[in-house]
């Protein structure tokens, strides 16, 4: 079964549970940091900009472990721009 959260700006960081598939980041309010959960590998997770101002609140999505794409993390800059993030066990992926 699919499930999504809402994420707003908040001073904490958004976890994100295992079972979530989307996460719908609204940065009207300010930046948004999203925290990877430890995922199933090959589990596929999407976020993105509802609010359509990334590019001014940059969504940060860091991983629970490893890297995302070899780096530390990975940031929607773009106005309602949406990534998918694949672990393979050890690393996260972008797709």
């Amino acid at each position: 079964m699919n499930s999504s959260v809402t994420a707003r700006n908040n001073p904490y960081p958004i976890t994100m549970s295992t079972i979530s598939y989307l996460i719908e980041a609204d940065s009207t309010a300010g930046p948004i940091t999203i925290n990877l959960p430890n995922m199933s590998t090959y589990q596929v997770i999407t976020v993105k900009d509802v609010g359509g101002v990334a590019s001014a609140n940059n969504i940060t999505v860091v991983p629970w472990i490893g890297t995302i794409d070899g780096d530390v993390s990975s940031v929607l800059y773009v106005n309602y721009q949406s990534i998918n993030f694949y672990f393979d066990g050890s690393n996260y992926y972008s797709v």
